[in-house]
C-alpha cells in the first residue's frame, strides 16, 4: 500500500488481495507481561472472553468453579492487548468482520469488505493507527489549554500574594498614622479615624477587583481541569469513538480562548501618606493619601515582605514643622 502524507491510504486493484489476508503485527501484542486483572501481580496464562479479563492459573480454576462464571469461555492465552482494550466491534453489513479501519472519507468504522467495496479508493488507515494520529491532535489541541492553565495558576498565585501584601501594607500605614497621630495625641485622632476609613475603602476597593478577577480566573480553571480529565481519559481510551468525541470537545473550547483574560487588574494602588509645613498648623487637615494606580507586579521585595517594618516617625515628632511621608512598604 502507498501511504500518504497525511498517513492514510487509499487502495489500488493490485493491493486488495493484500487486504484481504492481512495482519497486523500490532495485535499480537506482548503476551509475556501481562498480569493477571484479579491478582494485580501473577503473570496471566488465560483469557475470558465473556468477561473480558486476563487471568492466572489459580484465578480460572475459581473461574470454572462459581456457579455464575463456570459458563464462561475461556482461552488458554492471554489476551493480545492491554486491558483497556475495548470490546471488538463487528461489522452490521458484514457480521464476521471486525471494525479495525478507520475511512477518513466518511470519518467512521470499517472492515475490510466495507473498505473493498463501498469505500473503494476512500482514504483509509487501520483503527489503531487513526487512535494515534487523533491522539497527536488532541495533544496539540491541548497545547494552548495547558498554557493558559500554567498562566491562570501563576495569575493565581500573584494576586494571592497581591491580597497579603495588601493586608500588611494596610497594617504598616495605619500603625505609622497611629505612632504620628498619637504624638499629636487629641487634636490628630479626628483626622487618622478618617484616614484609615479611606485607606481601608481604597484597599477594600482593589481587594474586591481582585477576588473578582480570581473567581472568573477559576472559573476557567473549572473548564480547563474538565477538559483536561476528558482528554487524560481519551489518551488512556483505544475506542476511536471516545477520542474523536473528546477531539471535538476540547477543539470547541480552544476556538474560545482568545476571549478569555486570565490577567490580574492591569493597575494596582499605590498609597502614600504625605505631610507638609502647614501640618502642625492645620491640625484638622493633617495629612494627605496620594492614591496612585500603577502596573500591577509582584517583585522580589513585595515577597520578601512578610512583617511589616515598624514605622518610625521621629522625624516627624522632633521636627513637626517639616514636611514627611509614610507610604506602603514594597
Amino acid at each position: 500500500m502507498e501511504r500518504e502524507e497525511s498517513g492514510t491510504r487509499t487502495l489500488n486493484d493490485k493491493e486488495m488481495t493484500s487486504l484481504v489476508h492481512m495482519e497486523t503485527i500490532e495485535e499480537r501484542g506482548d503476551l509475556l507481561n501481562q498480569q493477571c486483572s484479579n491478582c494485580d501481580g501473577t503473570l496471566a496464562r488465560h483469557w475470558c472472553l465473556d468477561c473480558y479479563e486476563a487471568l492466572c492459573g489459580d484465578c480460572v480454576t475459581a473461574h470454572r468453579r462459581v456457579t455464575l462464571t463456570r459458563s464462561h469461555r475461556l482461552l488458554n492465552q492471554p489476551c493480545n492487548d492491554d486491558r483497556f482494550r475495548p470490546p471488538i466491534k463487528f461489522c452490521k453489513l458484514h457480521p464476521p468482520e471486525p471494525l479495525r479501519l478507520f475511512c477518513f472519507t466518511c470519518n467512521h468504522l470499517t472492515c475490510r469488505d466495507c473498505q473493498l467495496l463501498t469505500h473503494k479508493n476512500h482514504r483509509f488507515s487501520f483503527a489503531s493507527e487513526a487512535v494515534d494520529g487523533l491522539r497527536k491532535k488532541l495533544d496539540a489541541c491541548m497545547q494552548p489549554i495547558r498554557a493558559q492553565m500554567e498562566a491562570s495558576r501563576k495569575s493565581l498565585q500573584d494576586m494571592e500574594m497581591r491580597l497579603k501584601v495588601l493586608a500588611r501594607s494596610e497594617l504598616h500605614l495605619t500603625n505609622s498614622l497611629q505612632e504620628v497621630f498619637r504624638s499629636l495625641s487629641e487634636l490628630l485622632k479626628a483626622r487618622l479615624e478618617r484616614l484609615t476609613r479611606e485607606i481601608q475603602k481604597i484597599y477594600d476597593l482593589e481587594r474586591e477587583m481582585i477576588k473578582g478577577r480570581m473567581l472568573k480566573v477559576k472559573e476557567l480553571q473549572e473548564g480547563h481541569r474538565s477538559a483536561r480529565e476528558a482528554a487524560d481519559k481519551a489518551q488512556n481510551s483505544r475506542d476511536l469513538l471516545v477520542v474523536l468525541r473528546c477531539v471535538e470537545q476540547v477543539a470547541s473550547q480552544v476556538k474560545d480562548l482568545k476571549d478569555q483574560d486570565l490577567s490580574p487588574p492591569s493597575n494596582m494602588v499605590y498609597l502614600k501618606v504625605t505631610t507638609d509645613r502647614q501640618t502642625v498648623e492645620s491640625m484638622l487637615r493633617f495629612g494627605k493619601l496620594l492614591q496612585l494606580w500603577v502596573p500591577f507586579c509582584v517583585s522580589k521585595e513585595f515577597k520578601e515582605c512578610v512583617e511589616p517594618h515598624p514605622a518610625s516617625s521621629t522625624s516627624s515628632i522632633s521636627q513637626p514643622l517639616k514636611s514627611s511621608s509614610i507610604s506602603q512598604p514594597l
